[in-house]
């Protein structure tokens, strides 16, 4: 017969009372409940240490890391401890170790995992240190009681907070998550069950970010999450090795915007990643990964997101209708990915242009003068059918084909021109970053079209002979939001006729609706674009917070009007421009350009590499006499690096308000749908 631990007993125990009907049953299970806590933190207090690190920042993005102990979990008994990285960015001089017996000593760091953002420190002991009991991955079930212990507020009583397990395999298959108050005042230290064995090691994580504060601003908000110590225990040999283990790359982008419906069809495959060297191409549905199975691309995510650089995965393929298989070894990093350059604006036509269905081939607007279209040959006017031999019936599948090209990669281009087919040799180069002076018309008219027909529905504007020939100022309401905005449709605004997006962040306490109306007016008309400006609620400063309201404007403007997704534009002055760059950033599924007036990047905010599909360019008005020149100057080189296109118009103070910067900015928005 096998013994009942303590903790076990109690609750039993307490089983018995109420089948028993004490009517003082209640006060009797509560201190029961009680007693089993006080067990299960007794159990593990002795493997859970308080860490004190000396030197180093205080503060990251107005978040306390270093101005406190923090807590460690033993995980080996001759002195290895993990604890969250979350408590050693700030690079401390110095990390000292309170160990059960009261005894103090340095640590050092071991390594790190840079995936589950833990890492592991190594203590001198003349003692064998306690190890707790993982509880096994099987037996984690979303509804069991969880207690997150810390030891920072007084070494000799661990800090306790009770709650359940929320649920199991978040941050894309990384972490369990709780209800308990989780933050720097137990990150690091243990999540463990009634029984006393241990969950996992708590630490701030977040689904959209991979910084080690990434989710710290949930701290105490019921959304805490932890790192299964059997995933630890998993890793650990490699770790107190001394290597850094880094999350695994595949190096695809998936089709589709919606993580959560969209199926798993790959987009994108830059040359150079496992997958291309795994043989993966555009189109192919991922169907099956190590023999689980992937229908959509939040599970392709979910199977991916657990694996280290160096693992193997195997994957099954649906190509043209047939299963093909794959392999490939997952790597730590992804060389920044550099969009090659045919050298065309497509010709846009009317309709919706994010429409799948239908079929517009590509006709040449524009050539870019000295571009790899113009040295072979191409014209406005020319219709392109094939890319090496793949005959491509729209301008998003010759995007789409181009994006898997690299700079310098030599294609074969069949186009057709008076009714005659010619065949063309062409080496792809980068992304202009200069504006063309002059752009010719942007859309095939349709004759069905009437320009001068505003849809009506939902819309708080008047309907007067002398407005029908203005720009047009409309409301966007959010119900759930106190913040104000508004809309600027072109005079001869038509639904039949796919509009950019401006979405202009003033800064707080300046926006001005006539202002706004009579710069961007005849903008507005000569390029097909629609100004949306919504408002920060305090009149002092922008909070980030606000971007959810931002994303909603956004998606009601795509709902309400037919929007052309390539050129939807974050554009701002001074905080306004900060605020955009949060905006593009966090919403790159949807937003493609940002234009930013006499501002920065904001501090600490991390930057990827340019993305085949979720691509990003940049254009940064700089005032000559600006006092952030220089840092202006040093951003615009970082975005570089990560093989971003940046245009820079250098202009006196207040240029940005008049004709000739509007105008030209326009026409770069304009351009945005290259290809």
């Amino acid at each position: 017969m096998h013994r009942l631990r303590p903790s076990m007993k109690l609750v039993f125990a307490a089983f018995a009372i109420l089948l028993a009907g004490t009517t003082n049953a209640q006060t009797d299970i509560s201190a029961l409940e009680e007693a089993a806590i006080k067990a299960a933190v007794a159990r593990v207090s002795p493997s859970t240490v308080r860490i004190d690190t000396v030197g180093g920042l205080e503060k990251v993005d107005k978040v306390l890391i270093g101005t406190g102990p923090t807590t460690g979990v033993v995980v080996d008994p001759d002195g290895y401890i993990v604890s969250s990285a979350f408590n050693f960015i700030q690079k401390p001089t110095s990390i000292l170790v309170t160990l059960p017996d009261g005894t103090r000593t340095a640590a050092e760091i071991v390594a790190r995992d840079h995936s589950r953002k833990v890492v592991l420190l190594k203590v001198e002991s003349n003692q064998k240190l306690p190890v707790p009991a993982p509880v096994p991955r099987d037996e984690m079930v979303p509804g069991q009681w969880s207690i997150a212990v810390g030891r920072t507020f007084a070494a000799e009583y661990p800090g306790v907070s009770v709650g359940i397990v929320s649920a199991v395999d978040r941050i894309w298959g990384k972490a369990l998550q709780t209800d308990c108050k989780v933050s720097p005042a137990n990150y690091g230290g243990p999540l463990v069950d009634i029984q006393g064995r241990v969950y996992g090691i708590l630490l701030p994580l977040s689904p959209q970010a991979t910084t080690e504060t990434a989710g710290a601003e949930w701290y105490d908000s019921g959304i805490g999450f932890c790192v299964p110590l059997v995933d630890i225990f998993d890793s650990l040999e490699e770790l107190k090795s001394g290597k850094d283990l880094h999350a695994g790359l595949l190096g695809i982008t998936i089709r589709g915007k919606n993580v959560l419906s969209d199926p798993a069809i790959v987009a994108s495959v830059p040359a150079g990643t496992p997958a291309a060297e795994a043989g993966l191409k555009s189109g192919d549905k991922i169907v099956e990964i190590n023999g689980q199975p992937v229908e959509r691309h939040s599970e392709l995510k979910q199977v991916l997101g657990p694996l280290y650089a160096g693992a193997t995965v195997n994957m099954r393929l649906l190509r043209d209708g047939k299963s093909v298989n794959a392999k490939a070894t997952l790597t730590d990093r992804i060389e920044p990915y550099d969009l090659p350059f045919l050298g065309v604006l497509p010709l846009r036509t009317a309709g919706d242009p994010n429409d799948e269905e239908e079929s517009h081939p590509l006709v040449v607007r524009h050539v870019y003068a000295s571009s790899p279209a113009d040295t072979a040959g191409i014209e406005a006017g020319d219709r392109l059918i094939s890319l090496d031999g793949t005959k491509l019936e729209s301008a998003a599948a010759w995007r789409e084909l181009v994006a898997n090209r690299r700079p310098e990669d030599t294609v074969t281009v069949v186009l057709e021109r008076d009714g005659k087919e010619r065949t063309l040799e062409l080496v792809l180069g980068r992304q202009p970053e200069l504006i063309p002076a002059k752009l010719p018309v942007a859309i095939t008219p349709n004759k069905d079209a009437d320009k001068n027909k505003v849809a009506d529905e939902n819309k708080d504007t008047e309907k007067t002979d002398k407005e029908a020939a203005e720009a047009k100022l409309v409301k966007i309401q959010i119900a759930e939001h106190a913040n104000e905005c508004v809309a600027l449709l072109p005079a001869d605004f038509s639904n039949d006729v796919p509009h950019g997006v401006v979405i202009w962040l003033a800064a707080p306490g300046q926006a001005d609706d006539q202002q706004l109306k009579k710069r961007w007016a005849a903008a507005c008309a000569e390029h097909d674009l629609i100004v949306l400006a919504p408002r920060s609620e305090n009149q002092r400063r922008w909070n980030p917070t606000e971007i959810e309201f931002i994303r909603k404007t956004i998606d009601k403007v795509i709902q309400d009007y037919n929007i052309d997704e390539l050129r939807i534009v974050a554009h701002g002055h001074q905080g306004g421009a900060s605020m955009g760059f949060l905006v593009a950033f966090r919403n790159r599924a949807i937003v493609r350009g940002v234009a930013a007036v006499d501002s920065v990047i904001p501090r600490r905010m991390v930057i990827r590499a340019n993305d085949p599909v979720e691509r990003l360019a940049f254009y940064f008005s700089r005032p000559k006499d600006s006092k952030l020149g220089e840092k202006i100057d040093s951003e615009i080189e970082r975005l570089r690096k990560f093989k971003y296109p940046v245009t820079v118009n250098e202009e006196t103070e207040e240029a940005y308000l008049d004709a000739d910067a509007i105008t030209a900015l326009a026409r770069w928005i304009d351009t945005l749908d290259r290809i």
